[in-house]
């Protein structure tokens, strides 16, 4: 592991010096760089950002729906037919932050193995892009 120096800004800790916002000196530990599988860069042509389908009823009123995967197979496989580059898949058009890490995974899957079955197997797939987190 590399030791990289960080600060980080802590906005409820304060100097007692001049009562402003402590900064905290902090090392953070990186993974070395042979641990960190390469990356590629995608496809030229357009990835398009695809909404996520949910079943029209919950199974309970307090519930949220499930996520239909078959609908999401079938307009991701539309896609794919009409010559669209590559899909984003719980992205920019926000219902991954209503959905469980479970409910994405199986999203995320079941898509792909969509994919694979109808002869795209090499398609990329861009998953979690603007997704919320701390």
């Amino acid at each position: 592991m590399q030791l990289c120096d960080a600060v980080f800004f802590n906005p409820f800790s304060f100097s007692q010096a001049n009562n402003t916002p402590a900064l905290i000196p902090h090392q953070l530990e990186l993974p070395s760089t042979n641990m960190v599988p390469a990356t590629t860069t995608p496809p030229g042509g357009i990835f398009v950002p695809v909404p996520t389908f949910f079943k029209e009823k919950a199974q309970h009123p307090s519930l949220q729906p499930a996520i239909d995967i078959q609908t999401q197979v079938a307009h991701s496989l539309h896609l794919a037919k009409s010559g669209v580059a590559g899909l984003v898949l719980l992205g920019s058009t926000g219902e991954a932050i209503h959905m469980s890490s479970m409910e994405r995974v199986e999203l995320i899957s079941g898509v792909r193995k969509g994919l694979d079955e109808a002869g795209f197997t090499a398609y990329p797939i861009l998953s979690g892009v603007l997704v919320n987190s701390v």
